[in-house]
C-alpha cells in the first residue's frame, strides 16, 4: 500500500474508533470489575477475574502511553504528502500493539476460564 493510502486508512480508522473506543473500554474494565465484587466470596474466581483486570488495565495503559501518542501524530499528517518515514514513526504503535493484545487476549481467557469455572460448579450442584 502507498504511504499516502496508508496514512489515509489509518486517519480513517482512527476517526471512526475514537468515536467508539473510550466506551467499550471503560465497559471492558467496569464489568470485570463488578463480576469481581459479586465473585468476592470465591478466592479462585476472584483471583482469576483480578488478573484479568489487571491485564486490561496494563493494556489500557500501553494504549495511552503508546498507541495514543502515534494517533496524535498521525492525525497531523496530510495524506496527499505523508512524511517519508511514515513506517518509522508507525513502528512503535505496531510494537504496542502486539503487546496490549497480548494482555486483552489473556484477560479474555481468565474471564472465560472463570465463566467455565462457575459453570461447572452450577453443573455439579445440579446433577
Amino acid at each position: 500500500m502507498p504511504l499516502s493510502g496508508f496514512v489515509q486508512f489509518q486517519q480513517i480508522i482512527h476517526y471512526k474508533y475514537l468515536k467508539v473506543l473510550p466506551v467499550v473500554s471503560l465497559a471492558a474494565i467496569l464489568a470485570p470489575i463488578g463480576w469481581m465484587v459479586l465473585a468476592r466470596r470465591d478466592a479462585i474466581e476472584f483471583r482469576m477475574l483480578l488478573v484479568a483486570v489487571l491485564a486490561i488495565a496494563v493494556a489500557s495503559a500501553i494504549t495511552f502511553i503508546y498507541n495514543v501518542p502515534v494517533n496524535d501524530m498521525l492525525e497531523t499528517w496530510n495524506h496527499d504528502s505523508p512524511p517519508s518515514n511514515v513506517r518509522e514513526l508507525w513502528q512503535p504503535w505496531e510494537s504496542a500493539h502486539v503487546v496490549r493484545t497480548v494482555f486483552w487476549a489473556a484477560a479474555f481467557i481468565l474471564e472465560i476460564a472463570a465463566l467455565a469455572l462457575v459453570a461447572s460448579r452450577k453443573a455439579r450442584l445440579v446433577a
